[in-house]
């Protein structure tokens, strides 16, 4: 018997699979550091890291020094990338209302 898999469609019209394995779908996140340092509530991260399953940081240099953090990983929320192709950078958006911090979109950026 085959198991029905349920999917739906994001902002980039990338398939969202519960369960699927996630090893193509890589990409680039950059995150302003005062957002992820300086006093982020418990739903602000949970909403981050339940979309973005980071596997590597590093500071990005700016005029400011380290006003970045550049990470790399996983999303069901990204397309699949295939060996040897550059890591996509993606923008993440959100929205907050009276009942709080939520997901709204993963969005590429084009060179």
């Amino acid at each position: 018997m085959k198991k029905k898999v349920e999917s739906s469609k994001q902002a980039l019209n990338v398939p969202v699979v519960n369960n699927r394995t996630l090893s193509k779908n890589r990409g680039m996140v950059i995150f302003n550091r005062d957002a992820l340092t300086k006093e982020p509530t418990e739903d602000e991260l949970k909403v981050i890291f339940s979309n973005f399953f980071p596997v590597a940081i590093e500071n990005e240099h700016s005029y400011n020094l380290y006003q970045n953090l550049k990470m790399f990983g996983y999303s069901q929320h990204f397309r699949e990338v295939e060996e040897g192709e550059i890591c996509p950078k993606y923008e993440m958006f959100f929205r907050r209302d009276e009942n709080g911090v939520h997901f709204d979109k993963m969005v590429e950026q084009l060179s």
